[in-house]
């Protein structure tokens, strides 16, 4: 017991879920703390849970490249072994930004079908990419990956369908996006544009080789 403990407190994965849990409710205190009680306050809640989705999902996307560009990284094996529970963080802000923008912010299925076939579409986008990341969730243990075998990584690698499927449901719904302002639109676009330079350098060097 004690041995399975100390194995506990000295994985990476273990310390990313706790500070991905804290982070949660300090984004929860934080909001209720600067925005008024009502609406205000359940898009914010909305949004800042759906930033730190995106921050999270970039992060994993971002290792395999960045260790493929540069292999002697300091402390490489940890940063490899940390990106399965990075990816758990992706889907459990999508979550919270799921459940807030369902129950709160659209007030159910009567929210959805009452608004225009734009973000109806928005939302079916959002949709897919949560269900993936769900299977993604499922599937994201050691004895999932020795059972799955290289099915595990064909599961995983449609991790780049929910980019896509995301990058469409925050362009086509957020007005961050449809209006082109705010700091939000600068990370987001930032974190766009690294991952494609970063992704092509990769191939770049692939192909050279």
């Amino acid at each position: 017991m004690i041995s399975w403990i100390k194995s506990l407190f000295s994985n990476i994965r273990f310390y990313i879920l706790v500070i991905s849990v804290l982070t949660s409710f300090l984004i929860s205190i934080f909001v209720k703390i600067n925005y008024q009680a009502g609406p205000l306050q359940v898009i914010a809640l909305t949004q800042f849970f759906a930033l730190t989705s995106v921050i999270f999902l970039y992060l994993a996307l971002m290792i395999g490249p960045v260790i493929r560009l540069f292999p002697r990284i300091p402390y490489k094996a940890k940063v490899l072994k940390s990106r399965r529970s990075i990816g758990v963080s992706a889907f459990y802000f999508s979550f919270l930004h799921a459940w807030n923008a369902f129950f709160d912010y659209l007030g159910g299925f009567a929210g959805i079908f009452a608004m225009p076939a734009k973000n109806q579409l928005a939302i079916l986008y959002s949709s897919v990419a949560l269900v993936i990341l769900f299977f993604m969730f499922a599937t994201s243990t050691d004895w999932a990956v020795a059972k799955m075998g290289r099915h595990w990584k064909r599961l995983h690698q449609i991790v780049y369908l929910v980019a896509v499927l995301i990058f469409l449901h925050a362009t086509t719904m957020g007005h961050h996006f449809t209006q082109f302002r705010g700091w939000i639109t600068g990370v987001f676009l930032g974190m766009i544009i690294s991952l494609i330079f970063f992704h092509a350098w990769g191939f770049w060097k692939k192909y050279k080789r």
